[in-house]
C-alpha cells in the first residue's frame, strides 16, 4: 500500500509542528521552574515534560504514519524543535 504525496507533505508539517509545540512546552515548564524555587520541581516538570511528549508523538505516530515511528519523522521533529529554540525562543 504506498502513502500518498499529500499524506506525506502532512506528516512532514505535522512533525515539524510537533517538535515546536515540544520546545514551547519545554520554555513553559523553564519558566515554571525558575519562579517555582523547590528542589523537586525541576526532576519533576522533565518527567512531565518527557510523558506529554511521549504519550503526544505516540498518538500522532499512530495517525500520522500508521502506527509506525520512522527516522525521518523523529529528525524532522528535532529540526522542529531546533527551529524554535534558535529563532522563536529568545524571542518570547
Amino acid at each position: 500500500m504506498a502513502i500518498s504525496v499529500a499524506a506525506q507533505a502532512r506528516a512532514l508539517c505535522g512533525a515539524i509542528i510537533l517538535g515546536l509545540a515540544a520546545g514551547l512546552l519545554y520554555d513553559l515548564f523553564r519558566v515554571i521552574r525558575v519562579r517555582v524555587r523547590r528542589h523537586f520541581i525541576g526532576p519533576a516538570l522533565d518527567l512531565l515534560f518527557w510523558i506529554c511528549c511521549t504519550v503526544v508523538f505516540f498518538i500522532w505516530s499512530v495517525d500520522a504514519g500508521g502506527g509506525l515511528v520512522r527516522l525521518s519523522t523523529v529528525l524532522i521533529s528535532l529540526s522542529g524543535g531546533w527551529f524554535y529554540f534558535s529563532l522563536l525562543s529568545p524571542h518570547l
